[in-house]
């Protein structure tokens, strides 16, 4: 039984208890319905790793080195979502929509058909994300959680981040920490199968690592944003983009990286045809320019700011 001193003790336990319950709430309705879809996600990073295809070409990556990059990328677009069990990742998504009166039988087979191969490759894709999901959350993530954890349990307790959206797993210690987690489970993996050498292994974990950064700059654009540098420093960058009121400005990003492939891929034939001594250079450095000026556009539009 707990006792206290006096009765300003236990009002002022009851109230910190108050807040810190309160906190959770606020922290699980904003992370309901302001964060940004797992589809979205994996998406965007797929699509900005496209954008440094010619760099790869330009430093003759092999077809395998470029799959292990891609490999990690789509991984490290998963990982961070994995620290909430209401995540979409862990949600078999299927149309369940009707087809409704259509004019004649062989329209209405080809669009249910059409939706049976939709509904097909969402069990697929589905199956995909749920057993990675799986897999990372209870070999990455809880091990992040537990390496913060053993370096100060105050951290981890006034925070309340297991089992809760844009917990240490949207945190540049927790994309380490899980990136040297990544390592070890493809060298395991790699032990049994035998597929590649152990040094290759890097690739898909330096990828690994900046996918799950990406997913972080994607994420900064909510309106309850990210603690980047938590546990040491617990101010958020944060916009006002929710993913639940059809807001389309992550349309207008993703329109942005599709237009940064074509432009790339027409620049560096470009380069190549007119300026062949800054072929090698302007292959590297373009990616980097189109990617930062895309990341740039949409925090301009989702007004993005750092919490005082």
């Amino acid at each position: 039984m707990v006792r206290y001193s006096s009765p300003k003790d236990f009002s002022d336990t009851i109230g910190s208890r108050a807040k810190l319950f309160k906190n959770r709430r606020i922290i699980n309705n904003r992370s309901k319905y302001e964060y940004m879809r797992i589809d979205s996600h994996i998406f965007q990073i797929i699509l900005i790793g496209i954008i440094f295809i010619p760099m790869f070409n330009v430093l003759n990556f092999s077809s395998g080195i470029i799959f292990l990059i891609f490999l990690g990328l789509f991984c490290g677009a998963i990982f961070p979502d994995t620290d909430c069990k209401e995540s979409r990742i862990f949600k078999m998504k299927q149309d369940n929509s009707k087809i409704g009166w259509q004019s004649s039988y062989k329209e209405y087979k080809s669009k249910r058909d059409a939706q049976n191969r939709y509904n097909a490759f969402l069990f697929f894709y589905s199956s995909v994300l749920i057993i990675l999901g799986n897999i990372f959350r209870y070999i990455l993530y809880y091990p992040s959680y537990f390496f913060v954890f053993l370096i100060n349990k105050k951290w981890v307790k006034e925070d309340s981040l297991q089992d809760e959206h844009r917990g240490i797993s949207h945190t540049l210690l927790g994309a380490f920490v899980a990136s040297i987690f990544f390592f070890i489970l493809l060298s395991l993996v790699n032990l049994y199968f035998k597929t590649t050498s152990v040094s290759l292994l890097i690739i898909p974990t330096l990828s690994f690592f900046i996918a799950c950064n990406l997913h972080l700059l994607q994420d900064s654009i909510s309106k309850w944003g990210i603690k980047w540098f938590y546990p040491f420093n617990n101010k958020r960058i944060y916009g006002d983009y929710s993913a639940f009121s059809h807001d389309s400005r992550i349309i207008y990003f993703g329109l942005s990286l599709i237009v940064s492939i074509v432009l790339i891929f027409f620049l560096s034939n470009y380069i190549k045809n007119n300026f062949q001594n800054l072929f090698f250079i302007g292959n590297i450095i373009l990616p980097l320019v189109l990617v930062i000026l895309s990341f740039g556009f949409l925090f301009k539009l989702c007004n993005i700011k750092i919490e005082s």
